[in-house]
């Protein structure tokens, strides 16, 4: 427990971050405070409560800004709600797919999920009532803080942003969600789960066009207006990367889906595990989607197979 409490950081005269697998931005108002994504686990639900009182006791957690509906996200909500009376924010499609949990698992597997990817760790297993909903650009005034929603979806359908404003001190904080992800985390896992590439990089030309002071990941390190560019950028160029290898496989003979995994993971020096498979393979069907879109390449059909070739 003090390694985590040693993990929150304080970013703004009423804001600060608990940064854990998943970042959470806990803000202080005059009412209580509010959070951002509250973790991925019951557990890690339970450790966030503990902290919370330990860091700000007798404070109630009023309110809860949710980016998206993946569990690494919101797995730690059934126990922070159990606790307080939380008013939950999110936006339409957010709200729908916490209102049908078991939609995650068929957008991972495109199909009934098996039991890997209906375990919980991706499926949550009780539906969350949105409080309200919000809509693109819609600011909250929740006391010494205004919240505006930011639509930045790429990574996850509806995802959205968040810009929390300090009245106090005049500081914006800028929470991200996956709509991009820190260096530390891309050098581990240099393909992330995307379902628009084109999406998800003219969500991240958005936030680098909108200034904050402090810009905050859903997983990796807090950016300042200084090195938000780069990694923002970086972020681009790995689905830049990914890309051009696909072509590139495409390009050495006409292909299958499975085929281009194949080659993906052995070129990055990966061991998938039937879950990581799952998860590329959504992403892999993205990128070709993409690309098809754009008339790069095109499918064919030979002996039952559907094959992929350059135009």
């Amino acid at each position: 427990m003090a390694e985590l409490i040693e993990k929150y950081k304080q970013i703004t005269k009423n804001m600060g971050v608990l940064c854990n697998r998943t970042n959470t931005l806990v803000v202080q108002t005059e009412k209580g405070l509010y959070l951002t994504d509250p973790g991925e686990t019951i557990e890690s639900g339970k450790e966030l409560i503990d902290v919370l009182s330990q860091l700000f006791p007798g404070k109630e957690v009023e309110g809860i800004f949710l980016t998206h509906a993946h569990t690494d996200h919101t797995g730690a909500l059934p126990p922070v709600l159990e606790t307080f009376s939380s008013t939950i924010y999110a936006g339409k499609t957010t709200a729908i797919l916490l209102k049908v949990p078991e939609a995650i698992g068929y957008i991972y597997s495109g199909s009934k999920p098996g039991k890997e990817m209906s375990a919980k760790e991706f499926v949550m297993d009780m539906a969350i009532d949105t409080d309200i909903i919000l809509a693109e650009g819609q600011e909250i005034d929740i006391g010494n803080i205004i919240v505006k929603t930011i639509a930045l979806p790429g990574h996850c359908p509806g995802m959205t942003g968040f810009i929390f404003f300090d009245k106090e001190d005049h500081k914006k904080v800028f929470y991200l969600g996956d709509a991009f992800f820190g260096m530390k985390m891309l050098s581990k896992i240099w393909i992330p789960f995307i379902l628009s590439p084109e999406e998800f990089r003219n969500s991240i030309e958005k936030i680098e066009r909108i200034p904050a002071d402090f810009y905050v990941p859903g997983h990796g390190e807090v950016c300042t207006t200084e090195t938000a560019g780069c990694v923002a950028e970086h972020n681009i160029m790995i689905t830049y990367e990914l890309e051009d290898l696909i072509l590139k496989i495409i390009e050495k003979g006409s292909t299958e889906i499975s085929r281009i995994i194949e080659t993906i993971a052995n070129y990055s020096g990966m061991k998938l595990k039937s879950v990581n498979y799952y998860l590329i393979l959504c992403t892999v069907k993205s990128y070709i989607s993409s690309l098809e879109e754009e008339g790069k390449i095109e499918n064919y059909m030979e002996n039952n197979r559907l094959l992929w070739r350059i135009k």
